[in-house]
Parts: structure tokens; C-alpha cells; sequence
């Protein structure tokens, strides 16, 4: 292992957020952060012969941070039942409330590598050649299926480096929605008794990148 004392990471980022505070029984906010994390590559977190693709130019992996992800959105709402004069009504649904959270996170950075020695340089976590950009993805996530097109990259020429960049390959974004739903019931002034059902990871979903 090498340890380069030059090695940045630049994160920019824009944040934005808006909110509905609670009007006729319905609080909404939501928040989007939009961002992009530069920096070298970083050997500490995999193989512990892990170098520099080319150990002649450690600053030409340069490419997205481990920690990247582009888009992050959050949507969060409560929507309370409203209070009915029918006396029936009011008691089966007047004080019921629901909330919901939405999240979606972009892919992360995948560093994608090859496992032979093209280099000769004795190390064989290398990165390949990519030869059809456009057909990189597969569009699928489901289980048993392969999300990285393999016919787009192919082992480099003996003695040459790879050109797929460092951490140039995303891996699917991720989105799910979780549930409440829950009412009080007031005995006394002291005494509350709550229902209360709880969902989390509904949807459980991926969306494949593209290329």
C-alpha cells in the first residue's frame, strides 16, 4: 500500500426544503438535497494490496466519493380525519391520523473491477475496459438477475490500465414509503389510550440507473 498525503474531496450541494404547516387537518414538508462528491481514490475499505489503478499517476483516480449520492428527497405528510357533527361518524372516524414518509436516495458509486493482473503489476483488483457505454445497465433488479451488463466491459490488454473510471458505475437508487396509522382515545385528564399500526419499507424498491 501507498498512502499519498495530496488527496482532496470537494462536496457541493444545494438544499432545499418547504413545508405546509397544519391547516384543515393536513401538515405536509418536503426536502430535496442535490450534490456532487469529487475526490481521489481511497484503499482502506476492501482488499489489503488495494493501490492506485496506475501507481505512476495516483491522481488519475480521480472520480466519485464512496459517499456520493446525487439526489436525496424526503416527503413527509399527516392528515387528520376531520370532525364530523354525525354523532356515528364522529365516534368510528373523527380522531383517526395518518402519516407518511416517502424517501428516495440516488445510487451509490460502484468500483468495479476486473480480478486479474492485465497490468503485471502483481495486483489483481484492476479496472477493466469499458466498451459500450451505452449498454452498461441491464435495467433489472430483480433477484437472480444481473443489474451490470457484462458484455460492456472486457479485460484491458496485458501490460496497459483499464479505462473505466474510478467509482464511474452506480448502483440502483433506492425508494420506499413507510405508514402510520393511529388514533388517541382520552379517558381522563392524565389518561390517553392509543391504536396505533405502523408499516415501514412498503414498497422496498430499486431503480436501475442508466447508462
Amino acid at each position: 500500500d501507498q498512502w499519498y498525503p495530496y488527496g482532496t474531496q470537494i462536496y457541493n450541494g444545494l438544499l432545499t426544503s418547504i413545508q405546509k404547516r397544519f391547516s384543515r387537518g393536513l401538515s405536509m414538508s418536503a426536502n430535496w438535497t442535490w450534490s456532487h462528491c469529487l475526490g481521489y481514490y481511497q484503499g482502506f475499505n476492501s482488499k489489503p494490496e488495494e493501490t492506485t489503478t496506475n501507481p505512476y499517476n495516483p491522481l488519475a483516480d480521480r472520480g466519485n466519493c464512496d459517499s456520493d449520492r446525487r439526489h436525496i428527497i424526503n416527503l413527509t405528510a399527516v392528515a387528520l380525519a376531520p370532525k364530523f357533527s354525525n354523532n356515528l361518524m364522529r365516534t368510528m372516524v373523527t380522531g383517526w391520523q395518518l402519516a407518511g414518509i416517502y424517501r428516495y436516495i440516488s445510487g451509490a458509486p460502484i468500483f468495479v473491477q476486473d480480478g486479474t493482473d492485465q497490468e503485471l503489476s502483481g495486483i489483481n483488483h484492476q479496472q477493466p475496459n469499458l466498451v459500450d457505454p451505452s449498454a452498461v445497465y441491464t435495467g433489472q433488479t430483480c433477484g437472480g438477475c444481473f443489474y451490470l451488463n457484462k458484455a460492456a466491459f472486457a479485460p484491458q490488454p496485458l501490460g496497459t490500465v483499464g479505462n473505466l473510471g474510478w467509482n464511474s458505475v452506480m448502483s440502483p437508487s433506492y425508494r420506499t414509503i413507510d405508514l402510520a396509522l393511529s388514533r388517541q382515545f382520552r379517558f381522563h385528564e392524565r389518561h390517553i389510550f392509543e391504536i396505533r399500526a405502523d408499516a415501514f419499507n412498503i414498497i422496498n424498491g430499486l431503480v436501475p440507473a442508466t447508462a
